[in-house]
């Protein structure tokens, strides 16, 4: 079957002779003598120098279209019917390594799309990258800690906590604030310490303010402040 009007114009497929199928104006059907040289002539129908010698005689009023007469009249190189199997042969085992090929793609793409899916998951819980306990103040009774954290929408997040590394956890999967399970943390960028409940609290507050946010933001960008991890976005 080759069509012979609109976009698709010669393009050539095999059909079994006993499908069931209605044809209509924009499609003319070959009939072979030879049905097992169905494929040879569907490949050559479908090739580069065919779609050279048809295409010329292409009329294209409101959509371009061939005639009954077009098509009969198309030159098909024949060599001898063994000559045309092992070249028919040929090109089969070239579709055969396609359809491997397009197969292996496609199943690298569908792990591509899991191993990411497994890296952001893993990245906004925490433990993509485990924070270096060099890296992170140890919990220690009677200590409080002030904690800034980047999220993903570039807004950071302030709270205070006995354990920074419990609290990331937190945060990172959406459990420690409305905030952030909206805004995933995407780095701790920095941490003070204190030696009361009260102490970190009253210093909350003061970070919190417009005066507070603009100095950490400052010595953020400056590198002074007290940072530990990567973010979860340079490691995706």
């Amino acid at each position: 079957m080759f069509n012979i009007v609109g976009a698709s114009i010669g393009r050539a497929a095999v059909f079994n002779k006993d499908a069931k199928a209605n044809v209509n104006q924009a499609v003319s059907v070959v009939r072979l003598v030879y049905q097992e040289m169905a494929p040879y002539f569907s490949a050559y129908l479908n090739s580069k120098i065919a779609s050279d010698l048809y295409m010329r005689n292409v009329v294209d009023v409101a959509r371009a279209n061939l005639s009954l007469a077009d098509v009969s009249n198309i030159s098909v190189p024949l060599s001898g019917i063994k000559e045309i199997m092992v070249i028919q042969s040929i090109i089969e085992s070239h579709f055969s390594n396609i359809d491997h090929l397009t197969q292996t793609i496609d199943t690298a793409l569908q792990r591509a799309d899991l191993l990411r899916q497994v890296i952001l998951k893993k990245a906004f819980s925490g433990k993509l990258v485990p924070q270096d306990s060099n890296d992170l103040p140890a919990p220690r009774p009677g200590r409080w800690f002030v904690y800034a954290l980047e999220c993903d929408d570039g807004s950071i997040y302030i709270g205070q906590t006995q354990v920074i590394e419990k609290r990331w956890a937190e945060h990172a999967t959406g459990k420690g604030a409305e905030w952030t399970k909206q805004h995933p943390p995407v780095k701790l960028v920095h941490w003070e310490e204190f030696d009361s409940i009260q102490a970190a609290v009253k210093r909350e507050k003061e970070l919190k303010t417009g005066f507070g946010r603009k100095w950490l933001k400052r010595e953020y960008a400056a590198g002074r402040t007290r940072q530990a991890g990567e973010p979860a976005s340079e490691l995706v």
